[in-house]
């Protein structure tokens, strides 16, 4: 049997409106796009071309972390906001720091979202985990960055 292969991922970041979530997992669902037909009535195949398409959500977990010199000016957490007629801007990063390669791409995700929800788990002496789910707005861009 043939062994899989793949990227292995085990890091990433999360940038939204300019504060940095450290990501354990996302989930990416929903991108989709409709089809209009061409043909005309002396066509003897159909035609399509690609209608509009609805770039789906992100689901994404993960935990904020303190930075030194924190300041209460600084970004916080993005929250939901009814009736928002501004989305926000993300970016997010993967890549494998535990053997970085030197020159090696990683890709890169970014576009517009709405913050459709927002749940945030704190424990006494653990780590603040959240969890938000972005619902895209415009394009999914899809990049490449190195380290």
């Amino acid at each position: 049997m043939a062994a899989l292969q793949g990227a292995q991922w085990n890091d990433g970041t999360l940038i939204l409106n300019g504060v940095g979530i450290i990501i354990t997992s996302m989930t990416m669902s929903g991108y989709s796009t409709s089809d209009i037909e061409t043909a005309t009535l002396s066509s003897t195949s159909k035609g399509y071309v690609q209608g509009t398409f609805d770039a789906g959500t992100i689901e994404v977990q993960g935990h904020s972390v303190p930075r030194p010199g924190f300041n209460s000016g600084d970004p916080k957490l993005v929250l939901p906001t009814a009736g928002d007629q501004t989305p926000v801007y993300f970016e997010f990063y993967l890549s494998n720091p535990e053997a970085p390669v030197a020159g090696q791409c990683y890709p890169q995700f970014s576009g517009e979202a709405y913050v459709q929800s927002l749940s945030i788990e704190a424990t006494v002496d653990d780590i603040v985990r959240v969890t938000y789910v972005l619902r895209i707005t415009g394009e999914l861009v899809l990049s490449a960055y190195s380290l």
